[in-house]
Formats: C-alpha cells, structure tokens, sequence
C-alpha cells in the first residue's frame, strides 16, 4: 500500500455502490472506458485501488476479488411463473493485502490517499466445477471447468450475461452476530475476457471430423421423373479464428468447408451444372436456468443436433461461385473407393456409373461484437453452425434447384 497525500491523486471513475464519506475508484493498466482492453488465458490483469476518505473512517477489512459471474432470465412456460431465472458466480480469486498496511488502528485518515496495486492472473480452468448438477458425463464435467468468454443479451422476454468483474469490498467494523455485516464500499470495475483453447465434444471427437450429409433425388420439374441421385457431404477444414485481442489482424476471419459431390444418373443423364455456394454462419447460445446434465453435441453424419429454445443470430456471409467445379466419372464405383466416401461406398455398389467433384468453400466471416469463442458452461452455452446453400441447375437446363446443408463449426482464439 502506498500513503500519499490526496491532492497528488489520479483516479478514474468507479462503477458500485460508495459511501458519501469514501470515495474508490479502480484503475486496470491498458484499458480506456471508450477501448476496453480484452484479456486472455494467461494473461495479467494489473492495476490499482485508489481510497479516499472525506473524515476519519474505521472499517474492518478490504478485500479485492476478481469475480466471474453469469445470469439468465428467460420466459417460465405456459404453467411456470411469468419470468424465471439463475445467478451463479462461478469464480472468485482473492488478492491478498498485507493487513499490517492498515493495522492495527484500521482507521482511514482525511486528508490522504491510500493506493493498493493488485495483479490477476487469467486461468485456464476454474478451480472447481461452480455448477451443483450431477452428471456422470465427463465431457460435462471438463467443459463447465472452462473459462466461458463475456457475454451480453437482452431481448423483451429473455436475456444472458457472463461477466467478470474486479470488485472492491470495504466492510464496516463487525459488532457481533446479532449485527449483520455491511459495506462503507462494493465498487465493480468490469473486465472483458476471451478465453483460448477449443471446446471440442463430449465424444472426444473434434468438430473438423464431423460430417454432413444430404440425399436427395434429382428431377428435371417438379413431380416429374427421377433423373439421378445427388449426395453431398460436407465437413469444415479447421475453426474460425476471428482476431479478438490481436490488433494488428485483418477485420475479417477466414477458413474452408469441404464439400464433395456425388451423382449417380439415371440412363445417360448428365450431371447437374453447379452454380454458387451461399454460406450463413448461425450463432446458436443455448441458456437455461438449471445446470445442464447432458452435453449439447453435434451428431456425426447427421447434422447439428441443437436444444429448442436457443437464440440464434444469423450472420450472411459472401456467396461463393461453385461454377468451375469439374465432375469426374468413375467407371466402376466399387473398385475406386476415395477417401470422403469410404463410409458410404455400399451404398453405390448396384451402381453401374458415378460421377465425384470436390469444392473448397473459402468463407469470410467479419468482425463482430457477438462473435466469441465457442464454449459449454452451466447455465449458458454458445455454438455454431455454417449453413450453406448450393445452387445447381439441372443438365437440360429446365429447372434451378438447391440443396441445404447446416455444418457445425467452431470459433476459438
């Protein structure tokens, strides 16, 4: 602690409750109100408590915590009350202060101002699993040890926050137990904070092994006859990796789908020409107010298998043209086993010709405010899809027709 005289003092404003007669205020080293700084794993959050008094103050302690803290409020059902919701504060690191610095007269003098600096250090894991839940499920139990990122929303009948907070408690002078404890001071300086590391899945598979498929009939008008059979799988090359604390990024987060095609005709059909590709990143945060006991997972091969209830934003993102893709034939199908199809060869062995092609979706996702990494916490978790949208045309050209795929994706540091 450093005592210096209070005219020399610089502070900055304080967000909580403050005693008319104390004045706190708590400075974080590289943040401004108008840029706030973004922390990460590992990194140090430094800075300094700055207390003044207006007269001679007893107190009984003073305490510096680094909190995170997450709420939900969302609608009760038809039968439930109007409004339910959770708070839960699923970390809370104390800064040690040598308590000789103030003792023993535990008294503020006018006049003076006293300095506290203190140093947090981002963790990787919280210390102990915050949610009361039993689940037996060890992906559930490693994901709610994560730091989730901060987060924000409200809408008229529902809203989610994770916050961190650095927060300062001065206690009044304890008189016993029949008197409960209160506080000359509860100031909060918020804290913004983007964990790295990637969430990976409850089966222990990664997201980029995931794959999925659509089957569907071809036809040159609606209701009209079959033409050949179009498959397509798709699978994401490796994570959106948006720029978050690197400043001298580009604004925008590249990566990949993979998608392969393949279409077995009917007769001599041709293959469909294909057109362009129009890609939609979907922001899916699942909340609710009692702590999850099965882990929200994509199913591999059969798309994302996502909660009811979510709120889903929805990012579109620029089309990509698909045109310049080349269909290759393959004679004999069950002698060419590649290596997207392997899974599914015994499905075209009656098969007498096919035709395979292969497209790179390159993807360009902006930046964003809503934008972080994905996570599985207690009350809230965050995920994403890439919907794709291929558009093809019919050989003879009589009829445009798409075909929808959702991809799961992740987003990480």
């Amino acid at each position: 602690m450093a005592k210096l005289p209070a005219l020399l003092r610089s502070c900055v404003p304080h967000t909580g409750s403050s005693s008319s007669k104390v004045s706190v205020s708590v400075h974080i080293a590289g943040t401004e109100d108008k840029h706030p700084k973004v922390f990460t794993t590992s990194d140090k959050i430094q800075g300094v408590v700055t207390i003044t008094v207006a007269e001679k103050t007893a107190f009984d302690d003073i305490k510096i915590t680094f909190e995170g803290i997450s709420r939900v409020m969302t609608w009760g059902g038809m039968n439930g009350p109007p409004l339910v919701g959770a708070r839960q504060t699923f970390m809370k690191l104390h800064y040690p202060i040598e308590k000789s610095t103030y003792q023993p007269a535990s008294i503020l003098e006018p006049g003076w101002c006293y300095k506290f600096p203190f140093t947090f250090v981002v963790p990787e894991n919280l210390p102990v699993t915050p949610c009361e839940g039993k689940t037996d499920d060890a992906g559930i139990k490693n994901a709610h040890t994560r730091l989730p990122p901060s987060m924000s929303k409200e809408t008229d009948t529902e809203c989610f926050s994770i916050k961190y907070i650095v927060r300062v408690v001065i206690p009044r002078p304890f008189y016993g137990k029949d008197h409960p404890i209160k506080s000359l001071v509860n100031t909060v300086r918020p804290v913004m904070i983007l964990p790295s590391g990637t969430m990976g899945s409850s089966s222990g598979d990664a997201i980029t092994t995931l794959t999925y498929r659509k089957d569907l009939r071809t036809r040159h008008r609606w209701g009209g006859k079959c033409t050949g059979r179009l498959v397509v799988l798709a699978s994401p090359t490796g994570p959106i990796r948006p720029p978050f604390c690197r400043t001298d990024a580009t604004e925008h987060a590249n990566t990949s789908i993979k998608v392969d095609l393949r279409y077995s005709p009917v007769g001599t059909e041709p293959p469909p020409r294909l057109r362009k590709v129009y890609p939609k990143l979907n922001l899916v945060t699942s909340f609710h107010t009692t702590p999850r006991e099965q882990h929200l997972c994509f199913r591999k091969n059969k798309g994302s298998d996502l909660p009811s209830a979510n709120h889903v934003q929805s990012l579109t993102l620029p089309k990509f043209d698909a045109a310049s893709a080349q269909w290759v034939r393959i004679q004999s199908p069950t002698s060419s086993v590649s290596s997207p199809w392997k899974d599914y060869q015994s499905n075209f062995n009656n098969e007498e010709a096919t035709y395979t092609a292969s497209i790179v979706v390159l993807i360009s996702v902006p930046k964003h405010d809503d934008l972080v990494p994905s996570f599985h916490s207690c009350f809230i978790s965050r995920m994403y899809t890439m919907e794709l949208i291929l558009s093809y045309r019919t050989a003879n050209g009589a009829r445009r027709s798409a075909v929808r795929m959702e991809v799961p994706i992740e987003v990480t540091l």
